[in-house]
């Protein structure tokens, strides 16, 4: 029966260590979908010259990830009647809550974009979604390397603290 116990206590360490190493891992992918969607928003602003709500939906059916839904989202309440860009893409994000690994800092980047999408001119929205693009895309070449690192150290310390419980409790 101690064994059990012990297999169990090591088994919750590793699963709680397991998904907090999913989120680390998740940051960089993240940001990394997110620069391409911008640079995607970008040139169909700028060489389609399409109108946001149109990149927003070719963006939603082809894309992937969370931008796809940020996307789908900001379109659904563009056609809902909402009539500011800036607003339903501010709040299409903030729908997102806890499915992003964004922290709050890489989530204010893409809220930045809010008072110029639809509101300023197509080369002044163009220039401002390279630039998020690129801080977003120089973030995630950043945490790369130490988002590996700290899910490698969250996994291990995870589960050293369940044995290390677990043999307390023997």
């Amino acid at each position: 029966m101690k064994a059990l116990g012990f297999s169990l206590f090591l088994l919750a360490g590793w699963g709680w260590g397991w998904s907090m190493a999913a989120f680390f891992r998740r940051r960089p992918k993240e940001l990394w979908a997110w620069s391409h969607a911008l640079s995607l928003m970008a040139s169909e602003v700028e060489h389609a010259a399409l109108p946001l709500p149109r990149v927003w939906g070719r963006l939603a059916r082809e894309g992937e990830g969370l931008p796809a839904k940020v996307s789908r989202r900001a379109l659904s309440l563009w056609e809902g009647g909402l009539r500011d860009p800036g607003d339903a893409w501010r709040r299409a994000l903030g729908e997102l809550g806890e499915e992003s690994s964004l922290f709050p800092d890489d989530q204010e980047l893409l809220l930045r974009l809010s008072p110029l999408l639809g509101r300023t001119g197509r080369e002044d929205q163009v220039r401002h979604l390279r630039w998020t693009a690129a801080q977003l895309e120089a973030r995630a070449r950043q945490v790369e390397g130490v988002s590996q690192e700290k899910a490698r150290l969250v996994l291990y310390l995870s589960f050293s603290g369940a044995a290390a419980v677990a043999l307390l409790l023997l």
